[in-house]
């Protein structure tokens, strides 16, 4: 257990706390030692992430909907402006750049600091087209990323998105959250490739299919875990039958669930790629979360992925959407026991160097004391 000291307390906002899928944002406040997180939103939605200290504004009622709508325009409310105003809270860190800008006015009323980590599609597909919806967001992200004391970007990719939608580089910076690291894992019997990840489009779960549908003999009867749900999960399960691929269809798991599939796996695959939209994935938790299992990532070279995989020392990438590419990615993967070996190892190290979260959560809170130094000083964002 954290020993806290004291040094205030900081408002972590999501406007729906929280889904189940992002438990990197509550790995990050439960490893918080010199800051005390307040874990707040708009609303609680349900999840195995909720907690009875989670702090929300709005009920999941009918009144509480049509409440959240109507903040949604003014972005004013009081309970919130309490909450900001209270003493002890020195600074509010929102993730995703549209929650973000929900909460700017009641920062700036309180006169309290604002942190925001962007993350991918929140500076990638979010902001773009020509509705009236996407106008007005980039005309608060502007604002939002003025008035914020420090803009976080998951990645460089990242980063460069944000600043060509108006980021001051001088105060976006890059900084990756991080991963719980179990410095003993238990040793199990591997096989098989595995796959966590929405089915959506992005996370090219249907190439996947198809490069193990291109793999020869036997190789194409290797098991493959798929966890997670969403829009392409029928067609995904179609295909999977039309191929005869010898395919476990998990859905939704708990994180424990997640990282029992993941400790059995030989190695992982998630090519993501950009969508229609333009989402693009910011960096990649999952990719980290494999290397903690000693697994070798095969995926796409793609938005922040090459930076949370490095070829030829932690996995193999390979062009974007080239699927054959992809399948002979993962024939050499698989058929190559040095190789695979030499890369799940490299994995592994990589994530206990760059990417522990205990070591990535103080460089966090030593940011957090200086935007609060800073900010006490000149009164005032700068």
């Amino acid at each position: 257990m954290n020993v806290i000291k004291n040094h205030g307390r900081v408002v972590i906002w999501r406007d729906d706390w929280l889904p189940g899928s992002e438990t990197f944002i509550r790995n990050q406040s439960d490893a918080l030692k010199s800051w005390k997180p307040d874990c707040s939103g708009l609303q609680a939605i349900p999840s195995p992430l909720a907690r009875e200290a989670d702090r929300v504004i709005f009920a999941r009622t009918l009144r509480g909907s049509l409440a959240r709508k109507a903040f949604k325009l003014t972005r004013r409310n009081s309970r919130l402006s309490q909450w900001l105003e209270e003493p002890s809270v020195r600074l509010i860190h929102a993730h995703f750049g549209p929650d973000a800008t929900q909460i700017v006015p009641a920062s700036r009323r309180a006169g309290k600091p604002l942190v925001v980590t962007v993350h991918g599609y929140d500076v990638t597909n979010f902001p773009g087209g020509k509705s009236v919806r996407a106008w007005l967001y980039r005309r608060r992200l502007r604002s939002l990323f003025k008035y914020s004391s420090r803009i976080i970007a998951v990645s460089e990719f990242i980063r460069d998105r944000a600043i060509l939608l108006g980021a001051d580089p001088g105060k976006t910076v890059v900084h990756h959250i991080g991963i719980p690291i179990d410095r003993s894992p238990a040793i199990m019997k591997k096989s098989g490739i595995v796959f966590v990840g929405r089915f959506s489009e992005k996370k090219g779960i249907l190439d996947l299919l198809s490069a193990v549908g291109m793999l020869e003999g036997g190789l194409r009867q290797t098991r493959i875990d798929l966890v997670g749900d969403g829009p392409l999960r029928t067609e995904a399960e179609s295909i999977a039958r039309v191929l005869g691929l010898n395919t476990r269809f998990h859905g939704a798991l708990s994180p424990a669930a997640v990282s029992a599939v993941m400790a059995g796996g030989l190695l992982f695959c998630g090519p993501s790629r950009t969508a229609r939209n333009g989402d693009a994935e910011g960096l990649g938790m999952v990719f980290l979360e494999a290397g903690a299992h000693a697994m070798p990532t095969v995926a796409y070279r793609h938005g922040g992925v090459s930076e949370a995989i490095s070829h030829g020392e932690t996995g193999i990438l390979v062009e974007e959407g080239d699927v054959a590419a992809l399948s002979r990615a993962l024939s050499r993967v698989l058929t190559d026991d040095l190789l695979r070996i030499r890369l799940g190892a490299g994995a592994r190290k990589r994530v206990e160097e760059d990417f522990d979260i205990c070591i990535q959560t103080e460089k966090l809170e030593a940011m957090y004391d200086s935007v609060v130094a800073t900010w006490a000083a000149s009164e005032g964002p700068q």
